[in-house]
């Protein structure tokens, strides 16, 4: 495949469910010319509930998937679960292509910030890695980084109840833990979470500045595929398919209101 070819090869986008939406939803905005792949792992959701073994497991399959089977010439894990456990196999398993996570852009913007005080909430595979905290204080040997986990809120947004009073609730008992109190900004450590961004940023009232992960992701995407000289320049219709490993219904009602209902949508077991 020559150089222009690959520039209109799609990219490649993966995540434990729906939560990955946010991350491909920026990409869609800030890179309108792209073709989208994505694949939703719906029968294995939640990811953070996996044991490492099992996220190595699920994440280097459906990353081969996207390279092998759709040509994608670069692999987003739209999933902090899948990058905290397994970034090191996928990269290794797609290599040459590139692959970007959702946890070293933005450490890189709180590095930018200088933020000090700096919150973290995920799944307890997130969380228990210490993946953010090791990240943060190795570029910011000063920075305090309070870790909590988070598990009801990927089912909450996953099962479409974001803005109800069960996820209010459920924010309200998180943010409330005593290990938060004096952070002045929070990473939604989650791709699930920017969904229930306004929710979060009700309950602070403006006192703790918390991170849109999904756009400063986009960001990374956009400035790596320069870097390479592989941003497609075509005036078509960009083309997006999503695969699912269960085809669920909120799965489907998911992709209508992120992305329309003529996307195709399609069940793939990998395994």
């Amino acid at each position: 495949m020559n150089a222009i070819d690959k520039s209109k090869a799609p990219i490649g986008i993966f995540d434990s469910g729906s939560g990955g939406f946010t991350v491909a939803k920026a990409i869609e905005k800030l890179l309108p010319n792209e073709h989208l792949v994505y694949f939703g792992d719906t029968l294995h959701f939640p990811y953070g509930e996996k044991s490492k073994e099992a996220i190595v497991l699920y994440s280097t399959q459906i990353a081969k998937f996207l390279v092998d089977a759709q040509h994608c010439k670069m692999v987003v894990i739209a999933c902090n679960s899948a990058t905290a456990n397994a970034l090191e196999e996928v990269s290794k398993a797609i290599n040459p292509i590139t692959c970007i996570n959702v946890i070293d852009p933005v450490v890189n913007f709180i590095k930018q910030k200088k933020l000090n005080n700096i919150g973290v909430i995920g799944t307890r595979a997130t969380v228990n890695s210490g993946i953010y905290q090791h990240k943060i204080q190795q570029n910011m040997p000063h920075a305090k980084v309070q870790a909590l986990a988070t598990p009801l809120l990927a089912p909450i947004v996953e099962e479409s109840l974001a803005n109800t009073p069960l996820s209010k609730a459920a924010i309200n008992h998180y943010l409330s833990e005593k290990i938060l109190d004096n952070i002045d900004s929070i990473i939604l450590a989650c791709t699930h979470y920017p969904v229930l961004s306004k929710e979060i940023q009700a309950y602070y009232q403006g006192r703790v500045e918390v991170i849109d992960t999904a756009h400063i992701v986009a960001q990374a995407v956009a400035q790596e595929l320069k870097n390479q000289h592989l941003i497609n320049l075509g005036k078509d219709k960009p083309n997006y398919t999503f695969y699912v490993s269960d085809l669920t219904k909120h799965f489907a009602e998911n992709v209508a209101l992120f992305f329309g209902k003529n996307v195709p949508l399609l069940e793939t077991r990998l395994a």
